[in-house]
């Protein structure tokens, strides 16, 4: 009974310390955690996720989590029925890619006060979003998005039977009529001059006509 009364004790005064702390007036006298920035809930890096009564208690779990180190928590205030409202993170902000981004943005992101090294800061991802391993926090891994892959998704994948020109911006030195150079690349293919499914310039010396891929393609 007094083992159990004292570690209710020491919980009661973790609390009060977290109270007297985080809800200081001044960020820099806060101990633990300071409020980052509002946004949306996180879909990747989690450690854990629970429903609470007050950010104080997701700031105590974040606090006191074992086994893996938690560099954040992201706290929602209302809730519906037993929706979670407290997620615990190895990572120190919210990034494009690792949020719901369809959600409300109703959430406020803490992180730890004391400097802690961002393995995807800067980010080894060339076209992915970074995700920290949430077991050691030292080793990340590359989500690529679509049409790339690789370690760092820095190589671009290309389909030969993909018509990469298809309703790219088309320019060239002149056309004619109607034939303007957008006829080009617009997916018609309808070979009737009179259907306007082509383009001509006009006669002249120095003719030109080139398409914008807008993406490097190798």
């Amino acid at each position: 009974m007094s083992f159990c009364f004292a570690s209710y004790a020491f919980k009661l005064g973790i609390i009060l310390l977290l109270i007297k702390e985080l809800q200081a007036a001044d960020d820099a006298d806060q101990v633990w955690f300071h409020k980052a920035h509002n946004g949306k809930k996180v879909i990747e890096n989690i450690l854990s996720e629970h429903k609470v009564i007050s950010w104080l208690f997701c700031a105590l779990h974040c606090h006191g989590y074992a086994g893996q180190f938690c560099a954040g928590f992201n706290y929602k205030s209302s809730t519906i029925d037993n929706e979670v409202n407290c997620q615990l993170t190895v990572a120190q902000q919210q990034r494009d890619g690792v949020i719901e981004a369809k959600a409300k943005n109703d959430w406020v992101f803490y992180q730890r006060k004391q400097y802690i090294k961002d393995p995807c800061s800067p980010s080894p991802c060339f076209h992915g979003t970074c995700v920290v391993n949430t077991a050691d926090r030292r080793n990340v891994t590359c989500k690529c998005f679509e049409k790339y892959e690789g370690k760092a998704c820095e190589t671009r994948i290309y389909d030969p039977n993909l018509n990469y020109a298809l309703n790219k911006p088309a320019t060239s030195s002149s056309s004619t009529y109607a034939h303007l150079s957008q006829r080009a690349v617009d997916g018609n293919t309808n070979t009737d001059w009179d259907a306007s499914g082509c383009f001509q310039a006009e006669s002249s010396e120095k003719q030109w006509w080139r398409v914008d891929f807008q993406e490097e393609i190798q």
